[in-house]
C-alpha cells in the first residue's frame, strides 16, 4: 500500500491503508510519481524477494520456488477446474484472460483473495509493470495464433509447469483432453446457475469489509469514524500473471 498499515480504528475506512491492488493505490496524491518512474509501493518478484531476505526471511527465494509457487499454481488449477463449465468453451478463435489475486502471509503462504475476468493492463504504470504487461499480451496473441494454426505443440493430459515452443514466459499448467460439446457445458451451466446463492452487491460487500476489519481491530460500533475520500472506486484486485520465468528474470 501507499500508505503504511495501522491498527488505529480511525484508518479502518482508508482504502490507501487496506486495498492494496494498484487500481486504488494510483488514486493516492501522497503516491505521486512521474511517468517514467516505477510507483514506490510497487515491487517486481525479484526486488520482492530481496527485501523479503534483507528482512531476515527464511531463504525467501527457495521458501518461493519450492513452496509459495507450487502451491499457487494449485490453486490456480483448482479455480479452472471447479468452474470450467464456465470457461470451457469459447467460440472459434476466443480467449479469455484471468488475473488471480493473493495475499502472502509472514510464512510465505499463498491465500486466494480473488479472480478476476477483466485484469487491470496497467496501462497507466510504471516503466517496469507496464514493459511486464505489455510483453506478456503480445506473447499471449502470439501463443494464440500459433495454437490456432498449429505450429504450437502442446503435451497431452496432465498438469505441468512448464513453456512449451512458441509460449514465450507463458507456462502452461493444466491440460485436460476430454472436450465437451458446447450444448453439454451450456446444459452444465444452467444447472449451475440455478443452485448459486444471491449475488452480494458492491455496496454490501464494501460492508461487510468493513465488519470484519471492525471486529479483527476491535472497534466498537460507538467509535466515530472518518468519512471516506469521495472517490470511485476501480475494478478491485488486479494484475495477477501467471507467468513465472519472466517475473524472475
Amino acid at each position: 500500500a501507499s500508505r503504511h498499515f495501522s491498527w488505529e480504528h480511525a484508518q479502518i475506512n482508508d482504502p490507501f491503508v487496506h486495498l492494496t491492488n494498484r487500481t486504488v493505490q494510483r488514486h493516492d496524491d501522497v503516491d505521486a510519481k512521474e511517468p517514467d518512474q516505477d510507483e514506490a509501493h510497487i515491487m517486481m518478484l525479484p526486488a520482492f524477494l530481496k527485501w523479503a531476505e534483507e528482512l531476515e526471511h527464511l531463504n525467501a527465494i527457495s521458501c518461493w520456488k519450492e513452496r509459495t509457487w507450487p502451491k499457487i499454481l494449485e490453486v490456480v488449477r483448482t479455480c479452472v477446474l471447479s468452474c470450467k463449465e464456465d470457461v470451457g468453451a469459447h467460440p472459434s478463435g476466443c480467449f479469455e484472460l484471468f488475473g488471480f489475486d493473493f495475499l502472502l502471509d509472514s510464512d510465505f503462504t499463498p491465500w486466494l483473495l480473488e479472480a478476476n475476468c477483466s485484469p487491470d493492463l496497467c496501462e497507466d504504470a510504471g516503466p517496469s509493470l507496464k514493459r511486464m504487461t505489455e510483453t506478456a499480451l503480445t506473447q499471449i496473441f502470439e501463443l494464440m495464433q500459433g495454437i490456432s494454426d498449429g505450429n504450437v505443440a502442446l503435451p497431452g493430459a496432465g498438469k505441468f509447469d512448464c513453456s512449451v515452443p512458441g509460449s514465450g514466459d507463458w507456462h502452461l499448467i493444466l491440460r485436460e483432453e476430454t472436450l465437451r460439446g458446447t450444448k453439454e457445458l451450456e446444459l452444465r451451466r444452467a444447472v449451475r446457475a440455478s443452485r448459486r446463492p444471491p449475488s452480494v452487491s458492491t455496496s454490501e460487500s464494501r460492508s461487510q469489509h468493513r465488519d470484519v476489519l471492525r471486529a479483527t481491530l476491535g472497534c466498537s460500533s460507538s467509535v466515530k469514524r472518518p468519512e471516506p475520500k469521495a472517490f470511485e472506486l476501480p475494478s478491485f484486485f488486479s494484475s495477477a500473471w501467471g507467468r513465472w520465468a519472466s517475473l524472475c528474470s
